[in-house]
């Protein structure tokens, strides 16, 4: 019997991983939801930043964004490393790819060959007014969760390796954002961060009796609303999106093969971290469950 083994290639990673002794689907199918912000034709509302801010940010360029190209290149690769058994026992190899200096908002994730896949990070994204690095841990979590996230997948022949979008999400916050905050608790004790949503903190409190999974579900709740300012971003500000005004949408049918609405999105997100690993996935009319806005039980 053979053994396949999965290896990891770092692209432009010049520097060491971090703290492993002491680290949006893109795939070209919807190569990014996100960047259809580009095309938009509304007017961009934040007039502090430059018109082009629409649709590509330089390195050049301000913004509060608080990732740098360290963090940037790393913490992908830390994401990895901590699902390695995952994506071995799958009988894959993961290629991570970043390039701080491309202006545009996208990451994603592809099938390089049956067994090979990338994950591909552009610092445009990272850029994004009110990106953090939790809120990069999360971009990392959700594109390798479409090679080790599991079902629902999607249904196009050509892309019946990933999970869906919305299965990505959930995965991102319900499993591997976990483990990226158990890890760096680990290095150094985590704390409450600011200006934490009143929802969130009531909900990982009731949810989460020991202190460290209850911190780790209120930076889980940084990361989320960090990727809130980016579907806003991408959105050119058109639409309110929060953590505490839940979709009230129902499908008929489970999405498989497109994005959930963005509120839709967040109310994943939210969820997947008020799910505990230990029922993990949560089941109908449980915390943490699904959101009927993109999955019918």
């Amino acid at each position: 019997m053979t053994q396949k083994v999965c290896t990891l290639t770092l692209s432009n990673l010049q520097t060491p991983l971090i703290g492993l002794k002491s680290l949006v689907l893109l795939t070209p199918m919807s190569f990014i939801i996100l960047c259809l912000a580009i095309f938009l034709s509304t007017a961009f509302a934040q007039g502090e930043y430059p018109e082009h801010f629409r649709y590509q940010i330089l390195t050049t360029d301000p913004t509060n964004s608080t990732i740098t190209p360290e963090s940037f290149r790393n913490i992908p690769a830390l994401v990895y490393a901590l699902h390695f058994k995952e994506v071995q026992d799958q009988g894959c190899t993961i290629e991570i790819k970043t390039d701080w200096a491309k202006p545009f908002f996208t990451a994603w994730a592809h099938q390089e060959s049956a067994t090979h896949y990338s994950l591909n990070f552009w610092g445009g994204m990272a850029r994004i007014p009110g990106m953090n690095d939790e809120g990069h841990a999360l971009t990392a979590c959700h594109e390798l969760a479409h090679v080790i996230g599991g079902k629902p997948k999607i249904k196009i022949k050509e892309f019946l390796w990933s999970s869906s979008e919305g299965q990505s999400d959930y995965f991102a916050s319900g499993i591997c954002l976990k483990r990226y905050f158990a890890h760096k608790h680990k290095l150094k004790k985590l704390s409450i961060p600011d200006d934490i949503p009143e929802v969130s903190f009531t909900q990982c409190r009731i949810t989460y009796q020991d202190e460290v999974d209850f911190l780790i579900c209120l930076n889980t709740s940084k990361a989320i609303d960090a990727f809130r300012k980016v579907l806003i971003h991408l959105g050119q500000y058109q639409k309110s999106i929060d953590i505490d005004t839940p979709s009230r949408n129902v499908v008929k049918a489970t999405l498989f093969d497109s994005y959930p609405e963005e509120q839709c999105r967040i109310d994943t997100l939210f969820q997947g971290s008020l799910c505990s690993e230990k029922n993990y996935p949560c089941g109908a009319n449980q915390t943490g469950a699904r959101p009927s806005c993109w999955y019918r039980y």
